[in-house]
């Protein structure tokens, strides 16, 4: 991913361009995937209409949104199935720009996206390491800091998002970071809280999940499916 073979160059260092799917574990009985989402479009963070699309699981991997979807008809799913949708969103939201009122919207715009879809969100806080250099030195110390949680507390407000669904990052280099384990370990409790979300609800269901994914399919045609009460 990072050799530009995905990503670009971008105002806050290597941008995703091509949706990717990770498999995290492909021999699992309930195989639970990573989808990589392309973070800006020209400049800005807002992907409109594609994002809806890539929540529903209309788009494969390899679909880049800067390029004409035309061109990409043979990534395009017509009707997904249960398992080509997103269940659980991971945004990632830069603490360098709680102020940029532009950012915030599009930001916001994801979010309502999301909600229509009736996805649950976790948020990462990328470059926190921005905001205390002794973050470097332990990136633990982002879980104490007084300047990241008021970074939490702005972002929380701003986007309506419980705080306790923020979490920390560090962004630095591997060579930068004094502890490197400790920033691991901050990925991990990200990742973590989305997979409970998810084993809290009917994704590790088989039959809830058989249930929902034949409902999915007759509702798909018109764009407007939305999980059934339970």
């Amino acid at each position: 991913m990072f050799q530009h073979a995905l990503v670009r160059s971008g105002n806050t260092g290597s941008v995703t361009t091509q949706l990717t799917k990770y498999p995290l574990n492909p021999r699992a009985s309930h195989v639970v995937s990573v989808w990589d989402l392309p973070g800006f479009v020209e400049g800005k963070t807002y992907l409109g209409d594609q994002f809806a699309q890539i929540l529903k699981g209309h788009w494969e991997t390899g679909y880049n949104p800067t390029l004409s979807q035309d061109d990409q008809e043979n990534k395009y799913t017509p009707v997904p199935t249960f398992k080509d949708r997103v269940h659980a969103l991971i945004l990632l939201v830069n603490v360098l720009q709680v102020d940029v009122v532009g950012y915030i919207q599009d930001m916001q715009r994801h979010i309502k996206v999301a909600d229509e879809n009736n996805i649950p969100i976790v948020v990462g806080l990328t470059y926190v390491d921005r905001l205390d250099d002794e973050i470097l030195i332990d990136p633990s110390l982002a879980l104490r800091s007084i300047k990241v949680k008021e970074a939490l507390d702005e972002f929380s407000k701003k986007l309506g998002i419980d705080r306790r669904e923020f979490f920390p990052l560090v962004n630095a280099w591997t060579n930068e970071i004094g502890n490197t384990l400790a920033r691991d370990v901050l990925i991990y409790t990200l990742l973590k809280r989305a997979l409970d979300i998810l084993e809290g609800s009917f994704f590790y269901k088989p039959a809830t999940a058989e249930k929902l994914e034949k409902y999915l399919q007759s509702q798909a045609k018109n764009g407007t499916a939305t999980a059934p009460s339970k």
